[in-house]
């Protein structure tokens, strides 16, 4: 079976609203085992849309629209659909006596406007909707269902978990199911990953591996493995995550959902190490990103924002001489800040970074996006030199990710 999402919205399109829809209904369908094989968002215009339904009724089996079902004119979506299946729109007695009863102290008007939710094609099934008026709605046609759903996410979920879902589990294939996960690399480029697994990639595998980017997380390797048990999919996935650590090594420093910070907390825990951090080009995003984690304070002490030379002297002790001679962002003033957060905080490991985050301040001995990042310990000290790229807060968001890697490398070491 193959589905196809169309959502429909100018709000969608304008990037007013940002459509979470897609995502969510993604998932719960291949959830089911039901290959997603289109998304498509088109404008309120009953021309574009019939255009679109009509191309998705030729090329799949479970069509689901969002929005479009309210009682304003520029809710098309039951009168495109009924004309393009050549059915009449008849009113629903039920939905139609809830919407009176909710909006009884408003004006006539309002009211008589409002029947219009209360429509849907004839020979449709209805769908509670146990949060709002507009009820979602099943068509079969032939061998295609086409269901219509409320666009206000909460209202599109509330009907899928207790009907559309249990609706197409019914139809679904039985021995068939779709399973992912995701690998999450930093430190390499998406180019270089993609080089290192050229020989697994590639259409029609079975799993699937494939490559996404986020400036923060970095390169996400997705792993979708289809089969017809839980246990043969499990073990396609397990096997090629095998081989992709294997390839890669540490580089790979989380799966699914799991962050950097959780994973370098979790290291922390396990080694009952303790952490300072000492930031300048960051602004405390490091701090932050540690403490976003619950139970950080088990192993986060202190840190210190020293972004200007005068609190690197007066809050870390910096030697003025050292920020004159070498300047703020130099290997031997992270050294320094790595250095002295850990000896003010009493810290198994000290951290800082100290760097060029733009957009001006760049200079021709030293450019935008220069970052040295430094790690103290109890057996030494490391610092390493960064040329980022992108914006101001891509910068940061690329900083602070890569001293927490230092961080994760230095422990699992």
């Amino acid at each position: 079976m193959s589905a196809e999402i169309i959502n429909v919205g100018d709000e969608l399109l304008s990037g007013e609203t940002v459509n979470t829809n897609a995502a969510y209904l993604a998932e719960k369908i291949q959830e089911l085992g039901i290959e997603l094989h289109y998304q498509t968002s088109v404008a309120d215009d009953s021309i574009r849309l019939q255009k679109t339904l009509k191309r998705a009724l030729t090329r799949s089996s479970i069509i689901i629209i969002t929005g479009g079902l309210g009682p304003t004119k520029d809710d098309i979506t039951k009168n495109v659909v009924a004309d393009v299946l050549g059915k009449n729109l008849v009113s629903d007695e039920t939905t139609l006596s809830k919407i009176h009863a909710k909006l009884k102290d408003l004006a006539s008007t309002i009211i008589k406007n409002n029947d219009k939710v209360a429509l849907y094609p004839e020979g449709a099934e209805l769908l509670e909707n146990p949060i709002g008026t507009a009820p979602g709605i099943i068509i079969s046609e032939k061998e295609k269902k086409i269901i219509l759903l409320p666009g206000v996410p909460i209202e599109l979920k509330a009907i899928m978990e207790k009907s559309v879902i249990p609706y197409l589990m019914r139809y679904r294939e039985k021995n068939f199911m779709i399973r992912h996960q995701i690998l999450k690399v930093w430190g390499l480029p998406e180019a270089q990953v993609g080089e290192i697994l050229e020989d697994i990639m590639g259409e029609n595998k079975n799993p699937l591996v494939g490559l996404r980017v986020d400036s923060g997380e970095g390169v996400k390797i997705c792993i979708t493995a289809r089969g017809g048990a839980p246990t043969i999919v499990q073990k396609l996935i397990e096997d090629m995550e095998n081989i992709i650590k294997q390839k890669l090594g540490d580089y790979i420093y989380a799966t699914g959902d799991a962050s950097m910070e959780k994973v370098v907390g979790m290291l922390l825990t396990l080694n009952k190490k303790t952490i300072a951090v000492a930031e300048s080009v960051t602004g405390g995003l490091i701090a932050k990103k540690i403490t976003d984690v619950s139970g950080s304070s088990r192993y986060f002490l202190s840190s210190i924002v020293s972004y200007s030379n005068e609190s690197k002297i007066r809050d870390l002790k910096i030697p003025e001489e050292l920020i004159k001679e070498y300047g703020a962002v130099s290997e031997q003033v992270a050294k320094a800040m790595a250095l002295a957060i850990k000896n003010i905080s009493s810290a198994d490991i000290g951290l800082s970074a100290t760097g060029i985050a733009g957009p001006s301040g760049g200079t021709m001995n030293k450019s935008l996006g220069l970052v040295f990042i430094g790690l103290a310990t109890g057996i030494g000290f490391q610092v390493e030199k960064h040329q980022f790229s992108g914006t101001r807060e891509i910068i940061r968001a690329k900083t602070a990710q890569t001293a927490l890697d230092m961080v994760r490398r230095h422990l699992i070491s």
